[in-house]
C-alpha cells in the first residue's frame, strides 16, 4: 500500500512539473521589446520624457539585437537626448552608433546636426565626408547640414556647391533655398578675362 501511495504521489508531482520541464529560453516575446517601443514612441511623439530616455537606454543594451539593430537603438538613445537638450550626451551616443559595424549611414545626419549645434563644425563635416551610402530621400538634408558646417568654417565655395545640389535634389526644401539666396555669385573667370582685355587695350 505504501508503494502504491508513493507511486501515486510521484505521478502527481510529475504531471504538475511536466509543463515546465520542456520550457524553452525566453527568446520569443509576447510584447514589443524596449528597442521597438523606443523607436515607436520616437516616431509618434516629438517630446521626450525621462521615461522614454530610460526605455531607449534599455533598448540599446538588448543582447538579442542584430549589428544594425544595435546601432539603430544606440542612435535612438541619442535622439532622445537631443530632444531633452542633452547635446553632449547625444553627440557621444550618436558618435558611437555611427562607428558601429552595420550602422546606417543616415545616422551621420543626426550626428552632424548635434555637432553643428555644439559648434564642432570640423567634426560635422567629417561625419558627412562620404554621402554615397546615405539614403536617397535623406541626402538633401545631409548636404544641407554639411553646407551649414562649411559656412561656419568660412569654406564658402564648398557650402555653395552643397546647397546647389541640395535644391536640385529637393526644390521645395525652404531652408536651403533661403540660404542659397544669401550668396552673391561672381563669375570669377569672366571677370578675370575682362580685366586682362582692359589691360591689353581691347574693348
Amino acid at each position: 500500500m505504501k508503494s502504491a501511495v508513493s507511486a501515486c504521489m510521484l505521478s502527481v508531482l510529475f504531471s504538475m512539473s511536466a509543463p515546465h520541464a520542456g520550457a524553452s529560453p525566453d527568446v520569443y516575446r509576447s510584447s514589443p521589446s524596449p528597442a521597438e517601443l523606443c523607436a515607436t514612441e520616437l516616431g509618434r511623439h516629438s517630446e521626450a520624457t525621462l521615461r522614454l530616455q530610460r526605455l531607449c537606454d534599455a533598448g540599446a543594451k538588448q543582447s538579442d539585437l542584430t549589428l544594425s539593430g544595435r546601432a539603430a537603438a544606440q542612435a535612438n538613445a541619442g535622439t532622445v537626448r537631443i530632444r531633452r537638450g542633452d547635446l553632449e550626451g547625444a553627440a557621444r551616443l550618436l558618435s558611437e552608433a555611427h562607428a558601429m559595424r552595420g550602422a546606417s549611414a543616415d545616422i551621420a545626419i543626426s550626428l552632424s546636426a548635434v555637432l553643428i549645434r555644439l559648434g564642432r563644425y570640423d567634426e560635422a563635416v567629417l561625419a558627412l565626408a562620404d554621402l554615397d551610402q546615405v539614403s536617397e530621400e535623406l541626402r538633401a538634408k545631409a548636404l544641407y547640414n554639411r553646407a551649414t558646417a562649411e559656412l561656419q568654417r568660412n569654406n564658402v565655395e564648398a557650402a555653395f556647391v552643397d546647397l546647389r545640389e541640395t535644391v536640385q535634389l529637393a526644390p521645395d526644401f525652404g531652408p536651403a533655398q533661403d540660404m542659397l539666396k544669401r550668396f552673391n555669385v561672381t563669375p570669377h573667370a569672366l571677370t578675370a578675362d575682362a580685366q586682362d582685355s582692359t589691360r591689353n587695350g581691347q574693348p
